[in-house]
C-alpha cells in the first residue's frame, strides 16, 4: 500500500471516529447537537475521500483543512469544560490526521 492510499484512507478513519464521537455524545449527554455535527463533519470527511480519488492532493489539502476547522471547536470545548474527553482525544485525533495528510501530501 504506498503512502497516499495510506493518507486517503486515513481521511476515512477520522470520519467514522468523528460520527461515532457524535453518536456516543447523543447516547451518552442526549445531544442532538453532538450528532448533527458529528454526522456533517462524517459527511464532510467522506467527500474530501471522495475527491481524493480523482483529485488526491485537493482531497488531501481539503480535508487538512476540514481537520484545522474541528480542531478549533475541540480547542474552544477543551478549553471551556477543562475534561480531556472527549474533545482532548477528538483533538489529538485530528492533529494526528493532519501529520498524516502533511506526509501524503509532500510525499
Amino acid at each position: 500500500m504506498d503512502l497516499i492510499m495510506i493518507g486517503t484512507n486515513s481521511i476515512l478513519v477520522l470520519a467514522f471516529l468523528v460520527l461515532l464521537g457524535g453518536f456516543i455524545g447523543f447516547k451518552k449527554a442526549k445531544s442532538k447537537a453532538s450528532l448533527i455535527a458529528g454526522t456533517v463533519s462524517a459527511l464532510a470527511l467522506v467527500a474530501c475521500f471522495c475527491y481524493t480519488l480523482n483529485h488526491p492532493q485537493q482531497g488531501a489539502k481539503t480535508a487538512f483543512l476540514l481537520a484545522g476547522v474541528l480542531e478549533g471547536i475541540f480547542i474552544a470545548r477543551l478549553i471551556k469544560t477543562k475534561k480531556f474527553m472527549p474533545s482532548g482525544m477528538m483533538l489529538v485525533l485530528c492533529v494526528l490526521e493532519q501529520l498524516v495528510l502533511l506526509v501524503t501530501m509532500f510525499k
